[in-house]
């Protein structure tokens, strides 16, 4: 079930990733409404994925259903055990147990309401490390007003934090014995049932399997590194590493762990290692990510006599929060995050950075660093109050990706700027001072990622309509745009357009029409707009004109009925619509044919009454904050019901419905 479900967020997460990341807040008259719920998924769990868990389950759940009406403390289990043996993945089990779920008025996964006073709740705590006796007892006494029959459950991998907040006897979790084990390794490892076509693969993974000591997770991570991998040679070198006697001696999983990250190509692993510029617990874009790996080269596929260097062993990259003496010298990519040192004298000992993101130094220290870093490929900026940026900027010839994101000191970008003519990636959305783009961006001619904030009225004099390598389009808080400017048409490479935030913009242009090669589309936070406003449409958008796969509309209050031109042209293409937000849409009359739908999420359109009745090819489909619309769509029940029952999965309001229950 958990598979499923986030297959059904996925369709709405990739309406809505576009729109988060660039910090769009959601107001609804004081009711707060999220729509990035990615956490979701983390209740959800596929019984049949944790094999060998069955029986510690039912102890589990029985420990937390049985109430002592004299129990004085609030009970506190603690699930203990080393990393990668499954204690989040066994506590998701009783998490999810019926008996559980009928037994609680409230569960909590690692957030506390206001309305737990007087509730019997069961709250998780997974992977505590707090070893601190004090705020364990202020944390409970937080606590101290829920009602008889609440629980706690506790995940650790510390001894001390089982022994500070268990009050009734710890549950230790065992490694796996060997036949478990071997069964986990083969569900991952191969297809079902093709093991029995490589038995000498098979005889490899035993021994393989063995050396994994019961750990789950290294099972199950060795087991999928080696699903694409037919060789026995590959297979005897994991075998036969010398990483398993560093588990052998310290326990240390991480090092055998990296026996996964060896099977990758070296341009994979090259992608990998550039996470390492993350801190722990970042929460980054994978937009940016995407974009950053595009800047360095790792997406292109390498030549035949290119032989791309393993970035892990020579250790290029460095995340640094304060001065390191040892820093090697030979890094090439440098992130400084709350940087309180001399940053000259720490960046002073490289000569040939590729990457380099700056926290919020002074005007006078970049232009130091753009005039030393002449071979950057990459330059982050973002969230700085600096307010004009140098004109040095165009010296780097060399530059892909360049990040001004959220800047709101910035007024003016200069014209050097448009000297880069290897930009791949620009990014000011967000930069609300910026009064108008460059003069002359159509020089810009390696843009794939455009993503901007402007104060001007018309952004289409700038030359955008030549960039014709563009493919990713953002147009974010521009409150003095009322019309998007024509030459859009002229974009003919351009995949995905998003428009956000334009509070002002009442219509768009008729030469939409001309992007053929546009897959996705998504119009959010513009209050003013008016889509049936766009005219023109009805009489030239032919039925195959548009080819858009997915389209997302979020908080268009204006917005009454889908129009015509909009939907007509990708009728036989449209597989993923969203639609959120959107309080005044009253009917689906003029989106009857949308016979390719396959993933339909409706959020927050309370006056929507029904769907269409043509979506043969529908999947997936949720639908929440619509009361009349969910009614109407009950399971059974509702007169809408089967005109969505072949749908393989269903949810309405939370509740999930599978095809199983059909």
């Amino acid at each position: 079930m958990a598979h499923k479900i986030k297959q059904l967020n996925q369709s709405f997460h990739e309406i809505t990733v576009l729109r988060n990341s660039l910090h769009v807040v959601d107001k609804h008259d004081g009711r707060s409404h999220d729509l990035r719920r990615d956490r979701e998924t983390i209740f959800f769990v596929l019984t049949s994925e944790v094999i060998g868990r069955d029986e510690e389950k039912k102890r589990i759940v029985k420990m937390l259903t049985q109430d002592d009406p004299a129990e004085e403390d609030m009970p506190v289990l603690p699930i203990v055990g080393i990393r990668g043996l499954g204690k989040t993945a066994l506590t998701k089990l009783v998490f999810n147990d019926a008996a559980v779920d009928a037994h609680f008025e409230l569960k909590q996964w690692e957030a506390l309401q206001e309305y737990l006073n007087g509730k019997k709740y069961l709250l998780i705590l997974d992977n505590v490390w707090n070893e601190d006796n004090r705020k364990w007892v202020e944390f409970k006494n937080l606590l101290a007003g829920g009602a008889s029959g609440r629980r706690i459950v506790v995940t650790t991998r510390s001894n001390r934090v089982a022994e500070i907040t268990g009050t009734i006897p710890c549950h230790y979790l065992k490694a796996f014995p060997y036949e478990k084990s071997l069964s986990l390794f083969l569900k991952f490892a191969f297809k079902k049932g093709k093991e029995k076509q490589h038995p000498n693969l098979v005889k490899i993974g035993q021994a393989i399997v063995k050396k994994c000591q019961g750990i789950p997770l290294v099972v199950k991570v060795l087991g999928s590194s080696l699903f694409f991998k037919t060789s026995e040679q590959e297979w005897t070198l994991v075998r036969d590493s010398e990483r398993w006697k560093l588990m052998e001696k310290d326990n240390e999983i991480v090092s055998v762990m990296k026996l996964s990250c060896d099977q990758l190509s070296p341009q994979l692993k090259q992608c990998f290692a550039y996470y390492s510029l993350y801190p722990k617990d970042y929460c980054f874009n994978e937009l940016d990510l995407i974009a950053f790996w595009m800047a360095h080269g790792l997406l292109e596929s390498p030549s035949k006599n290119e032989n791309p260097y393993d970035i892990v062993s020579k250790n290029e990259c460095c995340v640094v929060n304060s001065f390191e003496e040892n820093t090697a010298p030979g890094i090439r990519h440098v992130w400084l995050i709350n940087f309180d040192q001399n940053p000259s004298e720490f960046l002073n000992r490289f000569g040939h950075l590729r990457s380099l993101r700056l926290p919020d130094f002074d005007k006078s220290f970049i232009e130091t660093c753009l005039k030393r870093f002449q071979c950057l490929r990459m330059l982050d900026l973002s969230e700085s109050t600096l307010q004009v940026l140098p004109k040095w900027i165009g010296y780097l010839k060399h530059l892909r990706f360049l990040d001004l994101s959220n800047c709101p000191s910035i007024k003016k970008l200069p014209n050097s700027l448009c000297e880069l003519h290897k930009l791949q990636t620009l990014n000011f959305h967000g930069c609300g001072q910026i009064e108008e783009l460059p003069k002359y961006m159509r020089y810009m001619v390696s843009l794939n990622f455009l993503s901007l904030t402007t104060q001007q009225q018309d952004p289409g004099g700038n030359g955008l309509q030549h960039l014709k390598s563009l493919q990713l389009l953002v147009i974010y808080g521009c409150p003095n745009l009322k019309y998007l400017f024509q030459e859009i048409q002229e974009l003919t490479s351009l995949n995905t357009l998003v428009i956000a935030a334009c509070k002002n913009l009442v219509s768009l242009p008729l030469g939409l029409e001309n992007l053929t090669a546009l897959q996705s589309l998504i119009i959010a936070d513009c209050e003013q707009l008016d889509l049936s406003r766009t005219q023109g449409f009805q009489e030239k958008v032919e039925e195959d004109g548009f080819s858009l796969l997915s389209l997302g509309i979020v908080n268009l209050p204006k917005l009454g009925a889908l129009p015509q031109w909009l939907l007509r042209g990708s009728a036989n293409t449209l597989k993923n619509l969203t639609i959120a937000d959107c309080v005044n849409l009253t009917t689906s009359v003029q989106w009857q044919n949308l016979t390719s739908l396959e993933k339909l999420a409706i959020i927050h359109c309370p006056q929507l009454s029904s769907l269409p009745n043509n979506m043969q090819r529908l999947k997936q489909l949720k639908i929440e904050y619509c009361p009349v619309l969910s009614q109407r769509c009950q399971q059974g029940t509702g007169v809408g019901w089967l005109n969505i029952a072949h749908a393989s999965f269903v949810v309405l309001d939370g509740n999930a419905i599978s095809a199983n229950d059909n």
